[in-house]
């Protein structure tokens, strides 16, 4: 009977995937990758609207021609840095070029425009109800921001439209250089487009 269960459980999941990467008469999701100062940019274009919380992330694949013939049936979990109160279109993600296929990801992000074929399994992963707390003290490191960003983002907002208790927000975001940064200043921007009560927008500069 477990078995059973099993099984049906793993059927269900595999028509969700192909429901949502638009299967059934949709056009797939497409990839744009775009890079800055050596971090790369992922926006995936979806057929489908997908609520994704924070913290949550995607299994993502993307068709390369370049990639080596193994790597074109492999998936990759990313965190997704946007996020929305509802079911969205596009779904941003900050990668952090390392071997293997986040390096082709560098790389085809300085020599192809036109987004790539993309399929995804998500959104995966709990999300950790923040706006029960008053003070919140959240810690990054380098691309680690990257899991902090939606949460931030979803604080403002239930702070604006008062459906989090949370009053005050710390983050300490330790980096080596400036260079990451100012490539993500964008998405950080995003992140606190709705903080007008303190003007949130950060302005870099370099010493």
């Amino acid at each position: 009977m477990l078995a059973g269960i099993v099984v049906l459980s793993m059927i269900a999941l595999g028509l969700l995937v192909l429901y949502r990467n638009g299967t059934f008469g949709y056009s797939h999701p497409r990839a744009d990758i775009l890079s800055s100062r050596g971090a790369v940019f992922i926006r995936v274009n979806l057929s489908r609207p997908v609520h994704v919380k924070a913290g949550q992330y995607i299994n993502l694949w993307i068709c390369m021609p370049s990639q080596r013939f193994r790597s074109l049936f492999e998936s990759h979990p990313f965190v997704v840095v946007s996020w929305s109160d509802r079911a969205v279109y596009e779904l941003d993600l900050l990668i952090e070029p390392r071997s293997g296929f986040t390096r082709d990801l560098l790389r085809v992000s300085k020599t192809k425009v036109e987004p790539y074929r993309a399929l995804f399994s998500g959104p995966h992963g709990n999300s950790i109800p923040l706006g029960n707390y008053e003070v919140v003290f959240m810690i990054a490191s380098g691309y680690g921001i990257a899991a902090q960003l939606p949460y931030l983002k979803q604080l403002i907002h239930g702070y604006n439209s008062r459906k989090a208790r949370s009053r005050r927000v710390h983050l300490v975001w330790e980096l080596k250089t400036l260079d990451l940064a100012a490539a993500t200043e964008w998405v950080l921007d995003n992140a606190l487009d709705e903080d007008t009560l303190d003007n949130g927008y950060l302005k870099l500069t370099e010493n």
